[in-house]
């Protein structure tokens, strides 16, 4: 079994967003010991007693002092250098060795079968993007280039609405890793800030999840460095604490967060046995529950979806390979470990994304192993439609708004670094991608405003976020961008996903 490659998720110092985070710590550098060095002796006073006249007989190098002690010293300055390699090598695996997670239980042991999906590439049309507005600061270009290139980056950006009472209207409040490692917040609404970025604290390897499910409490959520979940609540605007709570775990990739009721929510993550496992916070009890499997074999992290009248699906990548097939379990509201697997085929890398419209619909989207980007839709009326390509190359996992009723928007980074955006209008997709620019170094993040304008975020090369706004018409493309602005703050390019066992 062959999985995708593994993400850095090191550690990088800093002090969010005050200042400037401090360079690398030095590398130990292993050096050999110092040559051994000998004092010659003097040499003793000349012999003036004339030579007999025929000199004595040559002795062997053994029994000569004076190169026997050079052979000696050199024997014992190569053994010095071959122990001084040596301990060198394990004290640079020592400290590159990280603990392995403690293991959840493998509740599921089979593969999922790999029905192959032909995949093909359509062309991108790039548009202008519309200039910076005066006094704005767009993000730096890319040094030397994205993170996203070569591979198919996550977001890095978890937004849900602000559930602080004395919020107004529209507001949202954001959550990002930091390059401290902790998770920062804060709060705005696309066209102003309400504050400043503020730190929750904790050592994190992974992005952040986080929801709403109750009017004025908000959770977040986070793999911390010991492959823990960790979680933290805002309730009327005031964080529950100082410590986060530790729900324990095992887990290798982000998790995921849906509230399919108030004062319920269900968390998703990856166990070392790959396998799906799920938390439920009860809104009778207020207790979490343990994790429980669900079974399958995950080579994406999970994403869900929350599609009214209870409905939750669950959206992987997974079964044999690389690429893998599209997976979805559906829970109605009554049993989840009874729920069914749907397996839709496909081949595909990275992660998926899906977005609901209202309890009878779901679309679903993910990246082919030719960078293009396929889609397939759920209705409770025709079941699931085909794949269909919808273009490409892209170098991140798709993002997905739903606006209205009968339309989808959907974005993901270009190869060359950029946003692009397409519209699917009823059941007709525009045959053109819209370039809308930008430097991104994750995939992005959206949401719709009340005034009807969109806002999309992404995370520059040095950290900093920064989003760019537009006007929804009845068109498919987007109009009256603001430009790209910076947001500020000193937040991780480097996601987690680690290896499965």
């Amino acid at each position: 079994m062959a999985f995708e490659r593994v993400h850095d998720a090191s550690i990088q110092y800093s002090t969010l967003p005050e200042t400037v985070p401090a360079s690398y710590p030095e590398t130990v550098q292993n050096s050999y010991p110092e040559a051994i060095t000998y004092d010659a002796k003097q040499a003793p006073d000349a012999v003036t007693e004339p030579w007999p006249e025929s000199p004595p007989p040559r002795l062997p190098w053994w029994k000569r002092p004076k190169i026997l002690l050079i052979v000696l010293g050199a024997t014992v300055l190569l053994l010095l250098i071959v122990i001084g390699v040596v301990a060198g090598v394990l004290v640079s695996r020592e400290k590159s060795y990280v603990p392995p997670p403690a293991p959840l239980p493998a509740l599921f042991s089979g593969h999922i079968a790999n029905p192959s999906l032909s995949l093909s590439l359509s062309r991108l049309r790039s548009k202008n993007n519309p200039p910076a507005a005066a006094g704005t600061e767009g993000p730096t270009a890319p040094t030397p280039t994205s993170v996203c290139r070569g591979t198919n980056c996550p977001s890095m950006i978890a937004v849900v609405d602000d559930t602080t009472p004395s919020a107004r209207p529209g507001i949202k409040r954001f959550f990002a890793l930091g390059q401290d490692q902790a998770i920062w917040t804060r709060r705005g609404d696309g066209a102003a800030w309400a504050d400043d970025w503020t730190s929750l604290g904790g050592t994190f390897l992974s992005q952040p999840a986080a929801v709403n499910h109750v009017t004025t409490q908000t959770t977040v959520f986070a793999v911390d460095s010991n492959f823990n979940m960790l979680g933290k609540s805002t309730k009327d605007g005031a964080w529950d604490g100082a410590q986060w709570l530790n729900l324990a775990g095992g887990i290798t990739a982000p998790p995921t967060v849906c509230s399919a009721a108030t004062g319920s929510l269900d968390v998703f993550v990856r166990g070392t046995d790959a396998g799906l496992f799920r938390m439920n916070l009860n809104r009778t009890s207020g207790a979490f529950t343990s994790w429980l499997g669900e079974g399958g074999f995950l080579a994406s992290a999970p994403v869900a979806t929350c599609a009214g009248g209870g409905r939750i699906d669950v959206v992987l990548f997974g079964g044999s390979g690389p690429p893998h097939d599209l997976w979805i379990k559906r829970w109605d509201g009554t049993d989840f470990q009874a729920a069914e697997w749907f397996s839709q085929g496909g081949g595909f890398v990275g992660d998926p994304a899906a977005v609901s419209l209202g309890s009878d619909r779901t679309d679903y989207f993910g990246l082919g192993r030719d960078g293009a980007m396929y889609h397939k839709t759920w209705t409770a009326a025709a079941g699931f439609s085909a794949f269909e390509n919808i273009g490409g190359p892209f170098q991140s996992a798709p993002y997905a708004v739903a606006v209205g009723t009968d339309r989808i928007d959907v974005l993901a980074v270009g190869k060359d670094d950029q946003l692009k955006h397409n519209a699917l209008l009823g059941a007709t997709w525009s045959a053109d991608w819209q370039d809308l620019g930008g430097k991104f170094n994750s995939a992005p993040a959206a949401f719709v405003a009340a005034s009807g304008r969109v806002s999309v975020y992404g995370l520059a090369n040095n950290g900093s976020m920064f989003h760019g706004s537009w006007t929804i018409g009845s068109d498919r493309d987007w109009t009256n961008g603001t430009g790209w602005v910076s947001d500020q703050g000193f937040l991780s390019t480097r996601w987690f996903r680690n290896a499965v066992s």
